[in-house]
């Protein structure tokens, strides 16, 4: 039986892969979306539009998230994070710290950006879709403090069109993402698709 359409009810996991392989899960993501972007030349006929060209193909992502995934923005932005075990005496408790807005994150380096949606397809089975997009570029992270609501962190990213994964892979057509609908139930394991 073929799959013909996927109904969505909620992102349940993302990831952010960077060229090693190395796999960042986004904690508590609220979610992943994004909006096609391409330049387009117009050829003038005889009192008639012929036709209208598109390139420069891109994809303008937003991720949202509410937790300090301090991984996964190592991954995005370059940044180290910087663990301190508590001390005793002077007492100092356990923490952890990364640095926003600095010079790496002028040139952030390219990434794999993923999400998961679980649903069921167009026949009633239960199914998930992953979302890949292979090469992407993220903007600085932000985070969102309030009275009585949850920490959110979100970034935005570009990605481009490529012929390979993040890993160096061949795809099967150059692209922008991929997005595979798989029947069955999602477990997350933790890890990218």
């Amino acid at each position: 039986m073929e799959i013909t359409g996927f109904y969505g009810s909620g992102v349940r996991h993302a990831w952010v892969k960077d060229a090693a392989g190395e796999v960042a899960d986004i904690d508590a993501i609220i979610t992943v979306g994004g909006e096609s972007e391409s330049e387009s030349t117009e050829i003038p006929g005889d009192d008639a539009i012929k036709a209208t060209i598109r390139s420069a193909n891109k994809m303008t992502i937003t991720v949202e998230g509410n937790s300090l995934s301090f991984d996964a923005q190592a991954i995005l932005t370059g940044n180290t994070v910087t663990q301190t075990p508590a001390v005793v005496s002077p007492a100092s408790p356990q923490s952890a710290t990364i640095a926003g807005g600095t010079d790496s994150e002028l040139n952030a380096p390219f990434v794999e950006i993923g999400g998961v949606t679980v649903g069921k397809t167009a026949n009633g089975e239960n199914a998930y879709l992953v979302r890949t997009f292979h090469k992407c570029q993220a903007g600085p992270v932000s985070t969102e403090q309030g009275n009585g609501s949850e920490t959110t962190w979100s970034f935005d990213a570009t990605a481009y069109p490529t012929t390979t994964d993040i890993e160096g892979e061949a795809l099967a057509s150059k692209r922008i993402d991929s997005r595979t609908v798989y029947i069955g139930d999602f477990v997350d394991n933790g890890g990218a698709y």
